[in-house]
């Protein structure tokens, strides 16, 4: 005990100590340009928290960096506003919060604002309330929206009232769901029609995402991910011939199309990702030079043939070892190919790239390949010949003939010998 308080008191004259006060003087005496780069790094919170967070933080240490912070808009523009676990804040807090919001906005200036907002109403008529309080801070800054990411019911983009008052926005991110979660399409939304300077859309993103018709300035787009039913996909595409980045979720519940004789041409796309291969029917993008696709059939084989500037192709189900082949076969330029194959094809997957074979991609430089277990998907599969895996991978390397391979979802455990071999 006399020694815990003997290092207590210690501490004590440290801190009372001149040079702890010169060490904090010299702080102080940083230049402004210096303490602002520092501020730029502080991380941000949340201005719905109890507690001040991002610039409040530093704002609140001494005046001197209140100063620097208050001089500084570009540290007040990231806006970050989550309801979720919210709902039961009082009048009072919410009051607080929304007078903090004001404050942070005036702080800003006229800097560009890049907005975060999740929404927790669930149908809770005060909480939309709350939120509609909230919204309507923002969007009398509307013309200063850089990036919007909102998460929420319908109702509340419906609120907004935002259209052609957009002038700065550069990009979209929307999770929309019907209030109440209701799973059917969402409706229409269009107040991101005329938006002179977006060129980045996420409309309900993953496999799982709500179709929706939300309008979009198709034209300007660069990069656009979204979920939705083909026929709405292709309504989009349609106009976006500078579209560079496209992933595509095809809902479910979407009807089968017959094939267009006139393709929609895609001339700038490089990178597509795609949950099935039937919309690739109805389209064209002869310099594509990275392909996604979930399913495999001839569809895919066909529109393959079509791109002669394809560098990296993953598909994630092989039916059938036929497939592989002509798989490999449609796609003789791919340098960086991932698959995913059933563990009772790999025998056969394997004996594909065998000097007895030849090497079905001459310019295959990176090779992932992802087993997938027939049965039981709670425990890694082996191989049933890991031997011949090994045999395949020096036939290779020896050929001067793909440079790296990846095998996940596999224990892997070849034999005393062939190991052996591999040390010598």
């Amino acid at each position: 005990r006399t020694a815990f308080t003997a290092s207590i008191f210690a501490v004590r004259r440290f801190s009372s100590s001149s040079f702890f006060c010169a060490r904090a003087s010299s702080a102080r005496r940083l230049p402004a340009e210096l303490v602002s780069l520092i501020f730029t790094f502080f991380p941000t919170d949340n201005v719905l928290n109890t507690s001040p967070a991002g610039p409040w933080n530093y704002s609140a240490v001494c005046k001197h960096w209140r100063s620097i912070a208050l001089s500084l808009p570009s540290l007040w523009k990231d806006i970050y506003i989550d309801f979720g676990g919210k709902s039961h804040l009082e009048d009072v807090g919410v009051q607080g919060s929304m007078a903090r919001l004001e404050a942070q906005m005036e702080h800003s200036a006229q800097a560009p604002l890049y907005i975060e907002f999740s929404s927790f109403s669930e149908g809770d008529a005060d909480t939309l309330e709350r939120e509609y309080d909230i919204l309507d801070i923002l969007q009398r800054h509307c013309s200063r929206w850089e990036t919007l990411r909102m998460v929420g019911p319908k109702v509340l983009l419906d609120f907004l009232d935002i259209r052609e008052k957009l002038p700065l926005l550069r990009a979209v991110h929307l999770r929309i769901f019907s209030e109440g979660f209701d799973e059917e399409d969402v409706g229409t939304l269009r107040i991101f029609e005329m938006c002179p300077k977006l060129r980045t859309a996420t409309v309900n993103p993953g496999r799982l995402g709500t179709p929706s018709s939300v309008f979009l300035p198709s034209d300007q787009l660069v990069r656009y991910r979204a979920s939705n039913l083909m026929a709405r996909h292709l309504g989009t595409l349609r106009l976006a011939s500078s579209l560079v980045d496209c992933v595509l979720n095809i809902h479910e519940d979407s009807e089968p199309l017959s094939p267009n004789p006139h393709r929609i041409q895609l001339p700038c796309l490089r990178r597509l990702s795609v949950s099935t291969d039937q919309i690739l029917d109805h389209l064209d993008a002869p310099d594509l030079q990275e392909l996604y696709c979930f399913d495999h059939s001839a569809t895919l084989h066909s529109f393959l043939q079509r791109l002669h500037q394809l560098q990296k192709l993953v598909v994630t189900e092989t039916p059938a070892a036929a497939d592989i082949r002509h798989l490999l076969d449609a796609a003789p330029n791919v340098v960086d190919l991932g698959l995913y194959v059933p563990m009772h094809l790999a025998p056969e997957f394997f004996a594909t790239f065998t000097p007895d074979s030849g090497p079905r991609i001459p310019s295959l430089d990176s090779l992932s390949v992802g087993f997938i277990p027939t049965l039981d998907f709670h425990h890694l599969p082996i191989l049933p010949d890991q031997d011949l895996l090994m045999r395949t991978m020096e036939s290779l390397w020896d050929g001067d003939y793909c440079r790296s391979f990846n095998f996940f979802c596999l224990r892997f455990s070849p034999s005393q010998a062939l190991s052996n071999g591999w040390r010598h």
